[in-house]
């Protein structure tokens, strides 16, 4: 496939704002130089349910909020009704609401962030581990060297399996304690973004040889979020069969999703001998969510017809790995870090976070019709124009992920050409 000149995207003012807010990385430049089309194009018949649409945006919420690092889950959660008003952290994150934390911990290996929640109006205990957001972990994200673990085939990514290894023990503990709390949860949901996702792939694996107490009749799910490749051929067609031995018995159900300029999925390289554990993906592209083929499983970009109308607004038009389910990840981070600076543990928080908060204001990326989540289809684009204040970032965003200077210098790049036959 030959490349053409990338078409213009029509922003609004707010996502000409949102973007030039960025400063966590996003691996469009990585998309760019390993990720590659999939002669596949998806069309509507490839199109996921609005069932999956609604569960994803709602699992997300707790796979995003696990990147952060400042302010304790359990405070998150006990003050959910303050946390989801218009401009605190949580503002849109209704998935959460009337949520109850279990347990949260930090791994051995670079200080891993994971936690544990139960989620009654869908009696799902749900475990979520974050994705990279220092610079210990970023250095486990580039320990691409192979490690040969002693009871299964093949290799595995030593970094993430050092940060699995480091945090599986809390991460069992995490999920038994919330069993024992809730003895009416129906389905265990192991979830992630990022590395957060690679990780939990392999806590699956403890869940398919029973190393994690689950009762007998729980559903087990996966949900992951731009996640990386973790393991060779050999190793990923192990995982496969302990997950159809598993299923003999048991109902088990993994989502992994992918999105358009989102370079995370290809890494490692191919070339590197690595692959992908699951293999019917999903792919979403300017708010549309589809199914992806299994023979396309190790692709990261797909063409999508109809194709966008480029001199209309559409969401999320750069896409990107902090991009998901049609939220911007960095503005709940940024906002977190605003909390943590209003220092939550005294009795005035929210009137030191309100002061905060209003001086970063700017129009919000788009409003939604009534009742619809923000990774829904049906997302109106006219709405997308309408005013509503939001936040900038302070500059000490800027630290808070070890590839932010990398980020600084493709935040404005456009989208990779589509490529054409």
């Amino acid at each position: 496939m030959s490349k053409v000149k990338a078409p213009k995207y029509a922003l609004t003012d707010a996502q000409r704002h949102m973007y030039a807010s960025e400063r966590l990385m996003n691996f469009r430049w990585i998309s760019r130089i390993v990720a590659k089309y999939s002669a596949y194009t998806l069309t509507d018949k490839d199109l996921a349910s609005a069932d999956i649409e609604l569960e994803l945006a709602d699992i997300g919420q707790y796979a995003e909020i696990a990147s952060n690092n400042v302010v304790p889950v359990s405070f998150i959660f006990n003050n959910l009704d303050k946390m989801l008003q218009p401009d605190f952290p949580l503002e849109g994150y209704e998935g959460l609401r009337e949520s109850v934390w279990v347990a949260e911990y930090f791994g051995r290996v670079s200080h891993l962030h994971s936690y544990v929640a139960y989620r009654p109006q869908s009696k799902q205990l749900i475990a979520a581990t974050s994705g990279t957001c220092s610079v210990p972990q970023a250095m486990q994200d580039l320990r691409t060297l192979y490690h040969r673990p002693r009871l299964a085939p093949g290799v595995v990514h030593s970094g993430f399996w050092s940060l699995y290894k480091g945090v599986r023990d809390l991460v069992y503990a995490g999920i038994a304690q919330g069993f024992r709390e809730h003895p009416d949860a129906e389905e265990l949901v192991i979830t992630g973004h990022s590395m957060g996702g690679a990780v939990s792939y392999l806590l699956i694996i403890d869940a398919f040889l029973g190393k994690i107490p689950i009762p007998a009749k729980c559903r087990l799910k996966l949900v992951s979020f731009g996640a990386p490749r973790v393991g060779d051929e050999t190793f990923v067609n192990h995982w496969r069969d302990l997950r159809s031995a598993f299923q003999e018995k048991h109902e088990f159900t993994e989502l992994c999703v992918k999105a358009y300029n989102d370079g995370v999925p290809s890494l490692p390289p191919l070339s590197f001998g690595y692959r992908h554990f699951t293999e019917k993906s999903l792919y979403l592209i300017h708010g549309r969510l589809y199914n992806v083929p299994p023979s396309e499983c190790e692709f990261s970009l797909f063409l999508a017809d109809p194709a966008p109308t480029y001199d209309q607004p559409i969401q999320d038009p750069r896409g990107g790995h902090n991009y998901y389910n049609g939220r911007d990840m960095e503005r709940v981070l940024r906002r977190l870090q605003w909390l943590d600076k209003a220092m939550p543990g005294k009795d005035d928080w929210v009137k030191r976070y309100k002061k905060r908060a209003s001086k970063h204001r700017a129009p919000s990326v788009c409003n939604l019709k009534p009742g619809l989540p923000p990774s829904s289809s049906s997302m109106t684009m006219a709405a997308m124009q309408g005013p509503k204040q939001a936040d900038l970032p302070t500059a000490s965003s800027k630290s808070s992920n070890a590839s932010s200077l990398a980020e600084s210098s493709t935040s404005s790049i456009t989208p990779p050409p589509p490529p054409q036959s």
